[in-house]
């Protein structure tokens, strides 16, 4: 049977046919002839493409390059008819010569350093692409890959360099979003170089820069498990001290990744990738479960909800409810809530939130709020507000002593006077006034007991500023005389105000979760900006209290302990605050962070975008440094999303043997508090010159 193609198809190949026939003719070099025919690939229609394809195959070897060159076309947004040309090519290859093979050969021998590390990263985000369906017309299979890239790996007839390639290829797979899960086959052949003593020392230890990423983008924890275990058994036994020393900062990174830990200065999100709001928050357990819960505003800065998330370990949290909104009852539309607090009454079965209440439009009502509820992330139901005992009552906190009884502590007369009430047996009302600390002029109150010792920690009142926390303690609420106030911190508590003191009970000991609040307020921005730290308050002797710059937390709810989390120092460039924090990053660039000491998350590339911006890189994440709208983070450069300008960076000496770090889109100067408040981009005039300044 003939087959009949319809006029219009026939028409077009006789003209693409003769158009391609003519230009060649003109006496046009073949490498302009490629340049031309791929340009016939990028705008015309699909069955010219394919015609035009087939004329570039026959133009062997020039046609791999062109091939190549297509390649790099189907990343972008508007090329969605050349997929129907690119789906042909594995079609019309030799099988020896298929078209993940051409990509994989064209990167590991591509001459310039810059334009692999580049094209590398672009290659990686393709191949995510397509095998996550996004590029369902082009066929490119995950296992293929990952098996020539082994064997380029394996090939001692290869330069180191082109070996190496192939490593850094197989790390950008890994690396960034959606990251596949690796295969134990290739993880089994990764650990037999790694233990082969003919192979050379630097592909050995590009390989552990390969099983570090594995640990920090891998998902599956057998995976890390399994590493752990292997490099275990060879740990310190390679006759190179090179080797020897990178195997040991895997062991490390493992060691610190399998910890829960949170990085201070954040605004964490939950499991769904949320940002969590529970601001000036308050924290109960139920069973082997812990409620985290505090405000949530609406745009004008008023009462939306109490919102409640829960957790197991301290760091995993799941949105659970939100508990008290603005609609469970008149008198919360349009007024403001704030420090909420939820304590478990064993005789009536409630749960009791006492918290400040105000009328939306100024500070002047200064009453308390009560609701309660039969389940801890049910929905409350609201009693009302008021004076207690016709006292002012603003920030606020709730304590529940061993015997049952509950105190409501209140700052009362225009802050000056801390007041500390009995509740009556059922935590619903005011019972009486038992104690007044007088003229202090504190608020952000929080309290814990441990060694007899009751333990007030407050905040200087400042507002929405960070200030300088202090702690007073006695052996009796009701009729003790309270210490003297000793400061806690340094003078702005590490750039936060307390919200509330959590025990963390376990085998081995009990630790005290100091939690805080960067309250966005401070700073010009919305509250629900406001971001967490929580430090380990550590108890010394029988009275005494210290709080130290963490930053980062490590977390273990199964022995109570709660300490520094450690990571393996730097071993590259650092970017260095004046007051001498370092610029870092956690949790595949996620969250960034002010380190008191470098380690491999203060790690960063500078390169030359053009003669005198340049990319900073995180070496860990293999993401760049970007300003959006004064919002700093890490991005991804191969993202479509974000504009080039917005990742380019001008080092503007001062004369203070310090630079300013100057965005090439905003005019921003890259700004932050030595501990990493207000870490943003800001227009000079905004800006403090202090802050602005960095050492790298």
């Amino acid at each position: 049977m003939k087959l009949k193609l319809p006029i219009r198809i026939i028409i077009i190949l006789i003209a693409s046919t003769l158009m391609i026939s003519s230009v060649f003719s003109k006496n046009m070099t073949q490498e302009n002839y490629i340049d031309y025919l791929i340009k016939q690939l990028y705008n015309s229609n699909c069955d010219t493409q394919l015609e035009t394809l087939k004329t570039l195959q026959k133009l062997t070897p020039a046609a791999e390059d062109a091939i190549v060159d297509i390649f790099w076309l189907i990343n972008q947004s508007d090329v969605g008819i050349t997929f129907n040309a690119i789906r042909a090519i594995n079609a019309n290859l030799p099988a020896d010569k298929q078209l993940e093979e051409i990509i994989l050969w064209h990167l590991v021998r591509e001459p310039d350093v810059n334009a692999f590390n580049q094209k590398s990263v672009k290659a990686a985000a393709i191949f995510k692409k397509i095998w996550s369906g996004q590029l369902g017309l082009i066929s490119i299979e995950q296992a293929k890959v990952e098996s020539m890239l082994l064997s380029m790996i394996r090939d001692e007839n290869l330069a180191k360099t082109e070996r190496i390639r192939a490593l850094q290829l197989m790390n950008n797979l890994l690396m960034g979003t959606d990251p596949y899960t690796i295969s134990d086959q290739f993880l089994t052949a990764l650990f037999s170089i790694l233990t082969d003593s003919e192979q050379a020392p630097e592909i050995k230890s590009s390989l552990t820069q390969l099983l570090t990423t594995i640990v920090l983008y891998q998902e599956e924890g057998q995976i890390t498990e399994n590493i752990y275990q292997q490099l275990n058994k060879i740990r310190g036994k390679s006759e190179s001290a090179e080797v020897n020393k990178a195997v040991e900062r895997v062991l490390t990174i493992i060691y610190s990744t399998n910890k829960v830990v949170v990085v201070n200065g954040n605004q964490w999100l939950d499991t769904d990738g949320n940002p969590i709001h529970a601001h000036s928050s308050g924290v109960i357990k139920v069973d082997d479960t812990y409620y985290w819960f505090g405000e949530y505003r609406k745009a004008d800065w008023n009462f939306k909800a109490v919102r409640m998330y829960k957790s197991k370990d301290l760091k995993n949290w799941q949105f659970a409810n939100d508990i008290l909104t603005e609609d469970s009852h008149p008198d919360l539309n349009g007024r403001l809530i704030e420090r909420p607090k939820i304590i478990y009454n064993e005789q009536t079965g409630k749960y009791v939130m006492w918290m400040h209440w105000e009328n939306g439009e100024h500070y002047g009502e200064a009453r308390a709020a009560v609701a309660y509820c039969d389940i801890v992330d049910g929905n409350y139901e609201y009693l009302g507000s008021f004076r207690p005992l016709g006292n002012m009552s603003r920030d606020c906190t709730l304590f529940k002593d061993n015997n049952g009884t509950a105190y409501f502590i209140s700052a009362a007369k225009e802050n000056y006077d801390l007041n500390i009430y009995r509740l009556t047996d059922d935590y619903l009302a005011i019972d009486e006034l038992v104690q007044i600390i007088a003229g202090q002029h504190r608020e952000a109150p929080a309290i814990f007991k441990a060694n007899e010792y009751y333990f007030l920690v407050t905040s200087v009142c400042s507002g929405w500023n960070p200030g300088q926390g202090a702690y007073a303690y006695t052996t009796d609420l009701e009729s003790g005389n309270w210490s003297p106030l000793h400061n806690l911190g340094n003078n702005t508590t590490f750039e936060s105000q307390g919200n509330f003191i959590l025990p963390i009970e376990g085998t081995s000991t009990t630790s005290y979760l100091f939690m805080a609040d960067r309250h966005g307020g401070a700073y010009g921005q919305h509250p629900n900006t406001s971001k967490y730290v929580w430090f380990n308050l550590e108890l010394n002797g029988a009275n005494t209290l210290t709080i130290n710059w963490y930053p980062k937390l490590e977390i273990d709810t199964t022995t109570g302990v709660v300490r520094k989390a450690v990571l393996p120092m730097s071993e590259g460039q650092n970017i260095m605050h004046s007051q001498g924090t370092f610029l870092s990053a956690a949790d595949n660039g996620k969250y960034l962070y002010m380190s008191d000491k470098p380690s491999i998350e203060s790690d960063w590339e500078i390169t030359q975008a053009d003669e005198n911006w340049v990319y900073i890189k995180h070496t860990v994440s293999g993401q760049y440094l970007q300003d959006s709208h004064g919002v700093i983070s890490l991005v991804n450069k191969e993202n479509t999303n974000i504009s080039e300008h917005n990742i380019q960076w001008l080092l503007s000496e001062t004369d203070n043997n310090s630079v300013n770090i100057i965005n090439k889109a905003t005019g921003n100067y890259l700004h932050s508090w030595p501990y990493g408040a207000d870490l943003a981009g800001k227009q000079l005039n905004d800006a403090q010159s202090a802050y602005i300044r960095w050492i790298i």
